[in-house]
């Protein structure tokens, strides 16, 4: 468990892993894990499919991430996100990932990821500002 520490390794934290987007965030306990966390060491692959994640809040500390970040379905947990709304409003804090400055890995070419959220509409930057 990371809670509270300056650097996790998803990897460790007992997630499932998959050999491509390595650690899968499948439920919130898992995404829990990650609250105060600013440094990711890997890739964070956060599955909401099936409304297991509501709440991405966990990684409203994060400051970078070395490998790739990918979200999918997790429309719930974001809001409607539009380049005329607050960014993801959805979320506590009123923004997505306020902290997040850096996401370092790409696969295929991509470190950031939104695939299946069908409430996001615009470029990344309303989503992560």
């Amino acid at each position: 468990e990371c809670v509270g520490s300056e650097q996790c390794v998803p990897a460790e934290m007992g997630g499932a892993e998959d050999p491509t987007y390595g650690a899968v965030f499948l439920t919130q306990t898992q995404l829990n894990g990650l609250v105060g966390c600013k440094v990711i060491a890997g890739h964070v692959f956060v599955d909401c499919q099936g409304s297991a994640i509501s709440d991405l809040s966990p990684l409203d500390s994060l400051v970078v991430v070395t490998g790739t970040l990918t979200l999918r379905d997790c429309d719930a947990a974001l809001g409607s996100v539009t380049a005329s709304s607050d960014p993801c409003p959805g979320l506590a804090t009123g923004s997505c990932f306020p902290s997040l400055q850096a996401v370092e890995g790409t696969y295929a070419g991509v470190s950031v990821a939104l695939d299946g959220n069908d409430n996001v509409e615009g470029a990344l930057v309303d989503v992560f500002p």
